[in-house]
């Protein structure tokens, strides 16, 4: 009889631990990316830099506590969709982060409808405009499109062919080019859709060669990006190529060969971050970042960030939304990236491909 005592102390200690734990408020953030599919090297640089926001951010919470749910959408809209009810009936979470336009797009009426926050790695010019709780971590395409239609009428490019992938970002960008492009002095002389699924691009090319165009807008993804440059300089094509983030991607330039995919230009969110790359190569002993990579990071760290500066714990989805409306800086390992109608303001600049590497230009 004399350890009943001891007993129910242990008891009390286990049921008051047990009662802590379930009263302990929690934050469940998903991660919806292509982690399968042909655009899978994309959801792999996303989810390095939403794992390194984790680890920067990893510290014990007294009055919180945040779970992390990851789903692949393998660059679908339709398994995009899927996913999020998926991630919504089983881990109710309270804000994802997604890539891709088409999928970012499809996601917004769920978002809309449930009151969910979605951070979009989204460029679609329309993305926060039809969906009041759509953040955008990504330069839309009414930025980028003007700034390639600048860069090309600065260098007295008037004629442009532009080839563009059947995809919700792609054709956005291709509009708002064509728009800017149009408006200032320039003319597409040919203009051309492709899907994933297109192999033969002999006929396109011969078309593109006989459009009289001056300079060429390879606005494609990674399936056919480096194989349409090379091809295009196989067959004794010099005008100026310029293209999209796919054209510094890795694959590409492999793809396409050193000498073909020389003289490249693109725009993209300035990468020049040398906080971040540190701490990246010390996490992952390696620097192959890419837009995807510190978008990803710049859109988890604007989610803890405001649960970090927010007074009053949050534990419920509208008040974390509440919190995200008010933010107006993100707080970054170098520096602050303004937040203005829920889009962060990520400087864009100018890259070439020269031997073989992006390197920046004026």
């Amino acid at each position: 009889m004399r350890f009943y005592p001891l007993v129910l102390i242990f008891f009390f200690v286990i049921s008051s631990n047990m009662l802590y734990a379930e009263d302990k408020p929690v934050i469940d953030i998903g991660l919806l990316t292509e982690l399968s599919g042909s655009n899978a090297v994309n959801g792999k640089s996303c989810q390095e830099g939403f794992d390194l926001a984790r680890k920067i951010h990893d510290k014990a919470e007294d009055n919180l506590e945040i779970k992390y749910h990851y789903a692949d959408s393998k660059g679908l809209p339709a398994t995009g969709v899927t996913e999020l009810q998926k991630l919504l009936a089983v881990n109710d979470i309270d804000v994802v982060i997604a890539t891709r336009s088409q999928v970012g797009m499809a996601l917004n009426p769920i978002s809309r409808q449930k009151k969910i926050p979605l951070l979009g790695i989204v460029g679609h010019a329309r993305f926060t405009s039809e969906n009041p709780y759509a953040f955008r971590f990504w330069p839309t395409t009414k930025h980028e499109g003007p700034a390639i239609s600048q860069k090309a009428l600065k260098l007295g490019l008037k004629k442009m062919a532009i080839i563009t992938l059947e995809d919700e970002w792609t054709l956005s960008l291709t509009e708002q080019f064509t728009k800017a492009y149009t408006s200032t002095g320039g003319r597409v002389v040919f203009d051309e859709r492709l899907t994933e699924a297109d192999t033969d691009l002999s006929s396109l090319i011969t078309r593109i060669s006989q459009s009289g165009a001056d300079a060429i807008f390879v606005n494609l993804a990674l399936a056919h990006s480096g194989l349409l440059i090379r091809k295009l300089r196989e067959r004794g094509l010099s005008q100026q190529i310029f293209s999209n983030f796919w054209g510094a991607n890795q694959d590409t330039i492999e793809t396409a060969g050193k000498d073909a995919i020389e003289g490249l230009l693109y725009t993209s969110i300035n990468l020049q971050k040398p906080n971040f790359l540190k701490s990246f190569e010390a996490k992952y002993n390696h620097t192959n970042i890419n837009a995807v990579t510190y978008s990803c990071y710049t859109a988890l760290t604007t989610v803890l960030d405001t649960l970090d500066k927010t007074p009053t714990p949050i534990t419920v989805r509208p008040d974390l939304y509440q919190a995200l409306l008010k933010a107006k800086t993100i707080s970054t390992l170098d520096g602050t990236i303004s937040l203005s109608n829920r889009e962060a303001e990520f400087d864009l600049i100018f890259n070439a491909i020269h031997g073989g590497k992006s390197v920046l230009i004026q």
